[in-house]
């Protein structure tokens, strides 16, 4: 378990515009820190750090070109794996609920889902009677670059 991270201030709201241009040389050692301060660690499993409740990052960069990756992480809601998708539950009442399926057994006459990707192990069950429809989220898990202001 990782130590909780010390809070930091905001530099900036990030956007792929700023990252035009030749690519600045790499830290490991300093991307190792950013990944955990950033709380990265918390989702995403990178070498032997990190959980895996998002996708691995160990080898993300010989998959994927560094432009994608930096538009993964500004704008995580592009494009997101279909292993990775939340469904958003519309209850009987109105009532909403969003996760990630972790049970949908057709034997079965629930529903379960881990709400919180902070948090993996936690779990909420949804009676499917009381379940009026549900469909993929477009949204991402992983917030954005740039949250929306409050």
């Amino acid at each position: 378990e990782q130590p909780a991270p010390t809070p930091r201030p905001l530099v900036k709201h990030w956007t792929l515009d700023d990252f035009e241009g030749e690519a600045t040389s790499s830290d490991r050692s300093r991307g190792r820190e950013l990944y955990v301060a950033a709380l990265c660690a918390k989702c995403h499993v990178c070498g032997t750090t990190g959980r895996p409740v998002g996708p691995d990052l160990t080898t993300v960069a010989s998959r994927f070109s560094r432009r994608d990756l930096l538009e993964s992480i500004v704008d995580p809601s592009a494009v997101v794996a279909e292993v990775h998708r939340n469904v958003l539950v519309t209850k009987n009442d109105g009532s909403l609920t969003q996760g990630r399926i972790v049970q949908n057994d057709f034997r079965e006459s629930k529903l379960i889902l881990a709400t919180n990707p902070f948090s993996p192990a936690e779990l909420v069950t949804l009676p499917k009677s009381e379940i009026r429809s549900w469909e993929e989220s477009p949204v991402s898990p992983m917030p954005p670059a740039r949250w929306p202001a409050s």
